[in-house]
Formats: C-alpha cells, sequence, structure tokens
C-alpha cells in the first residue's frame, strides 16, 4: 500500500509539472531599519542559494522561548549537533545563470551535491528542480576512551519539483517534494554498577539502522499589489513514514488570510490556520507500539486583529489568537497576537511582541530537528499562555550594526528533549541504540542577549552574538538540552574581489541531559523487570572553531574549502554520542 501511495505522488508531479513552495518556520525575528512589513513566504530562486531548503507544509506552530541548538555548522537543522557534514559553501551573489552544482568531500568520507535548474524562467513562469545529498560513513573516538570508536553512518537524499505562475493580480505557487534520510543510532553508554555488564558484555556491539522517508505537497495563492482586499491561501501535504517503530504519519495544513485596505491607518485582517495529523501503522518488529497508540489530532486557529501603520515611523498588530484542539491537550487556548515596531529616531528602532497558542508536535518536525528523535508514545500539545519580546536595534554610527533583546513566557506542556539510552540482548548481539525523546513539563523561561556587526569597507566584517538562557521547570525536571549560555563570533575577511575566507568560533555552555537508559534480555519476561536506571547528565560545553574558503574565478566556476573543529575537541553531541574530530572538506561549484 506504501508503494503505491508514493508511486501515485510521484505521477502526479511528473504529470503536473508543480514544484516548490518551501515555508521556513525561523524563530528568530530579523528586522531592518524600516517598519516591518506583513509576513509573506518566498521561496528561493535556485542562483540564490547553494543548497537545497526545506520543503515544509504552512505550519500553525507559534514562536516560543526559543534557543539556539549547537548546530554550528549545520547545512540542515536536521539534529541537535555541533556539525553537520558538507558545510563548505559561502554565499553566491545573485546570477542569472539558471543552473548550478555543487559538490565537496573530505575525510569521514563526508560528502556533499546540490544540484538545481531552471526549465523555465520567465516573468510570469517560473519551473525547476533541486536535488540535495549530504553523507558520512567513519569512525569517531569517544571523548572519554582514547582507543574506542564507534561508525556514524548519515545518508541524506532530497528532491524538490516546484513551479510557480503570476497572474496579474495573483501569485500561484506549487510543489511537490521526496526526502530520504538513513542512518545509524551510532551512540554507547555505561550502565551503573548495580547492573551485570556482562549480561550484554559479551557479545559483539552493533548499532541499528533507521530510515526515514517524507513526501510532500505545497500549494499557495496571494495577492500581489496593494488592493482593496487582499487575500492568500495555502495548502500542504506531507506523509511521513519511519522503519522504526514503524508508525505513519500525514500531515494536511490549510491557511487562509483576508485583509482590508482602507484610506485610515487602520486596517482589519484574520487568518484561519488548520492542522490535522493521522497516524496509522505498527512495529512488527519489536511490537512495541500498539495499534492506536497514536490518536489523531489537530489544531483550528483564528487570529483576528487590526493592524496600524501611520507610514512613517510606527505600525502595530493588535489581535488574538484563539485556538481549539483534538484528540491531545489542551483543547481550548486563548491568546494575544500583538506586534509593534517604533522608529523612535533616526537609525534607531524599538519592536516587540506579545504572543503564545498551542502548539503541536508532528513526528516529521520532531525528525527535521533531532534526526535521531525515537518516541513509543504521542506527544501532549503544548500551550504558550504569553510570550513577551522587547528589543532595540540601531545603526547610528556608520558600519556599525546593534540588536538587543530580552524575552519572556510562560508554557504548559513545553516539550524538551531527552536521550533514550537501550541496550538489548537478542540474537546473540548487544544492540545499543541511544535515541531522543521528548517528554512534556510546565516551564517559566528567559532569554537576554546582543548581537553586534561591524563592516569595514566590503574587506571585512565583523560579528559577535551574545545570549544568556533561564529555565524554571516543573516536576523537579531540567531544561533538557537547552544551553544556559551561547558565544559566537565571526569574521569574514575579503583580501581580493574573488577570494573569501570566514572564520567563526561558538561556544554552546550549561547544557544537562536527563537520560533514562534500560537494558533488556531479549525472552525476559515481563519486560517491566528490565533495569532501568534515570539520572541528570551535564556534558562538557561544546567549543568549535571552523575557517571557510571560497574562490570565485569568474561566474561560472568557484573553488572552497573548509576545515573544522580546529581546536581538536573530542565533543559530545547527545549523551554517548561523539561529534567528529577535525575534519575538512574541498568542493567545486559550477553556475550554468
Amino acid at each position: 500500500m506504501k508503494r503505491s501511495y508514493y508511486s501515485l505522488l510521484a505521477l502526479l508531479a511528473a504529470g503536473n509539472g508543480f514544484s516548490a513552495m518551501a515555508q521556513q518556520k525561523d524563530s528568530t525575528l530579523v528586522r531592518e531599519m524600516t517598519i516591518e512589513k506583513e509576513y509573506n513566504p518566498i521561496v528561493r530562486e535556485a542562483d540564490k542559494i547553494t543548497r537545497m531548503p526545506a520543503v515544509e507544509t504552512p505550519q500553525t506552530n507559534k514562536t516560543k522561548i526559543e534557543y539556539a541548538e549547537p548546530t554550528l555548522e549545520a547545512t540542515t537543522k536536521r539534529e541537535v549537533q555541533t556539525l553537520e557534514v558538507g558545510a563548505v559553501n559561502t554565499s553566491y551573489p545573485f546570477s542569472k545563470k539558471r543552473g548550478y552544482l555543487d559538490i565537496a568531500g573530505g575525510n569521514y568520507l563526508n560528502l556533499r551535491g546540490d544540484f538545481g535548474y531552471r526549465f523555465i524562467d520567465k516573468e510570469k513562469d517560473l519551473f525547476g528542480i533541486e536535488l540535495h545529498h549530504n553523507s558520512s560513513n567513519g569512525k569517531i573516538g569517544f571523548p572519554e576512551d582514547s582507543w574506542a570508536k564507534t561508525k556514524r553512518k548519515i545518508n541524506d537524499n532530497s528532491a524538490n519539483l516546484y513551479y510557480h505562475h503570476r497572474f496579474e493580480n495573483l501569485l500561484l505557487k506549487t510543489n511537490v517534494a521526496y526526502d530520504y534520510s538513513g542512518f545509524n543510532y551510532y551512540g554507547e553508554g555505561d550502565f551503573d554498577e548495580t547492573y551485570p555488564h556482562a549480561v550484554f558484555e559479551e557479545y559483539p556491539v552493533t548499532h541499528p539502522d533507521q530510515t526515514q522517508q517524507r513526501v510532500s505537497l505545497g500549494f499557495s495563492l496571494n495577492t500581489l499589489h496593494k488592493q482593496d482586499w487582499d487575500y492568500k491561501m495555502g495548502f500542504g501535504f506531507t506523509g511521513f513514514s519511519q522503519k522504526m517503530p514503524g508508525i505513519n504519519e500525514n500531515e494536511i495544513a490549510i491557511s487562509l488570510g483576508l485583509s482590508r485596505n482602507s484610506k485610515s491607518d487602520w486596517n482589519f485582517t484574520t487568518d484561519l490556520d488548520v492542522n490535522v495529523l493521522a497516524y496509522g501503522g505498527k512495529s512488527v518488529k519489536y511490537d512495541w507500539v500498539t495499534e492506536g497508540a497514536f490518536k489523531n489530532t489537530g489544531v483550528v486557529s483564528i487570529k483576528p486583529g487590526m493592524k496600524y501603520d501611520n507610514g512613517s515611523d510606527f505600525s502595530a498588530r493588535l489581535g488574538i489568537r484563539a485556538d481549539m484542539a483534538f484528540g491531545v491537550a489542551p483543547y481550548v487556548g486563548i491568546a494575544p497576537d500583538f506586534s509593534m515596531n517604533w522608529t523612535m529616531a533616526e537609525h534607531w528602532l524599538l519592536y516587540g511582541t506579545l504572543t503564545g497558542g498551542i502548539d503541536q508536535y508532528s513526528l516529521s518536525n520532531l525528525a527535521k530537528e533531532h534526526r535521531y528523535y525515537y518516541s513509543l508514545i504521542q506527544n501532549r500539545n503544548s500551550y504558550t499562555v504569553a510570550d513577551l519580546e522587547l528589543g532595540i536595534r540601531s545603526n547610528a554610527i556608520a558600519g556599525f550594526w546593534f540588536d538587543i533583546y530580552g524575552k519572556l513566557g510562560y508554557t504548559k506542556d513545553d516539550l524538551f528533549m531527552e536521550s533514550d539510552v537501550l541496550a538489548l540482548v537478542a540474537e546473540e548481539k548487544t544492540y545499543w541504540m541511544n535515541a531522543i525523546n521528548g517528554f512534556t513539563a510546565n516551564a517559566f523561561g528567559w532569554k537576554i542577549g546582543t548581537k553586534m556587526k561591524y563592516q569595514f569597507s566590503n574587506m571585512l566584517d565583523l560579528k559577535l552574538n551574545l545570549q544568556f538562557n533561564g529555565w524554571n521547570v516543573s516536576g523537579d525536571r531540567v531544561a533538557s538540552y537547552r544551553p544556559k549560555y551561547e558565544i559566537g563570533m565571526g569574521a569574514t575577511f575579503r583580501p581580493i574581489k574573488k577570494l573569501t575566507f570566514d572564520l567563526n568560533y561558538d561556544l554552546k555552555g550549561g547544557r544537562e541531559a536527563e537520560l533514562s537508559k534500560m537494558a533488556v534480555v531479549a525472552g525476559t519476561e515481563p519486560v517491566t523487570d528490565a533495569f532501568v536506571e534515570k539520572s541528570v547528565y551535564k556534558l562538557k560545553d561544546i567549543h568549535q572553531l571552523n575557517l571557510k574558503g571560497d574562490y570565485r574565478f569568474n561566474d561560472t566556476f568557484a573553488l572552497n574549502a573548509s576545515l573544522n573543529n580546529l581546536l581538536f575537541r573530542k565533543q559530545e553531541i547527545l549523551y554517548g554520542m561523539p561529534e567528529q574530530g577535525f575534519h575538512f572538506m574541498v568542493g567545486g561549484s559550477i553556475r550554468f
């Protein structure tokens, strides 16, 4: 049935020639020194990117108290990780060429390839394809052990076919995409002395392989120019499957928006979002998940409000968000929906938001953010009662820009990540499986930080990011895997027009991880008698220093290289899961 399902989607893509509407959820507020306009999703053209963007369905998820994952060199936000393979490219200027090909390779058998081509590139029609590959297959040493190594395997592949059409007053965007990811749970861990290690240590150790597949369809239509009535609509479908535990997830997202433009400074807006998750399937290997363990669930959100814009120095939105959920609590939520931008003086901007609402967690999105996410139970919806952010930004000094901000909020059933470590003795082997699971708890969170940038001519760019985070979590839990402080420093140097160097240093500190360890011997009954150990583990701070270089011969050919983990540190991505030591990547790019 699954093969027929995917075949039908492939035929649909080929017959209609549809393609990419990518809607990237981003918790970071980015503002220029102008009055902020209403968000309008835009798909990046192929010549503006150096790797394939994630294909997402329209989401109803809200921004909450967010923190920066230690994804210091990530090509995609796939997991809690300090270094994703293939992070080589620097940015390319806009090019009118239709296609690109980027390839790179390095030690640990790190490989990366990106390809994109626009078959049609006209004023009213855009039709193209994007392909992406990212893989690794090398042995990595454990931080606490000078001789023991484990093999980490990653094999990611993505394809995205997109089509855009511009009518006189409308813009249509469509896409169909397919993602395949294969990897292994390569981590290990130690058990307490109270458990007899010999039961499982006498057998050879192996790590289970996992595969994830995702099929996405997207469609959006919105008005162009400013009319008396502006409207937008979107539809998205995502089918997600994972080999273990064998649960299939289908997600349907529908979004509608309507706004009234009048001659006054006040305008009415309203948005309706519907997001439904439907589940099926069952684990056939271990029978860990019974049928019906994951309930069908959904959230309907209505966001009426008024927008004010005096056309010069002040704009704001005043509204509320009403959510109604079914299948998984909480069921009803009312939250504020407020945003403001005020240009107090030339080059000085004060901004703020007060938001909240119900947040729904899909397996597909969790697998994107945390590759090793593996859960046998369904997560509850979270409900952010209020989430307040205030900040001030300025570029009053020529070449210097800074942003100082603070944020605090309270969320019921906030989702935190913990490590589940399983040692399973079966079939004369010991299966070690380090995976990420989620637990929910009420949490009050805050953060305060600053971002600074300095540009000297076109030769040198400097940046500095500082952020401190804090949480108060209910039930004697900890803010698992969330860093307490983050520091980022970077410099971009262009000695000549064709040559660019990027030096970046990142620090993530104060991380703690909740652990749940279980050792099971196959055939023993009942399973509840298995050894279980729970604890809190303090991870060492992550220090990452990387150097990248890019040389463009002309608009067609370029070479790039990167030297990563220049501090030669042995560090844990997750508990018991080391990152790569010093490694390099060398590659080339063609624009055609």
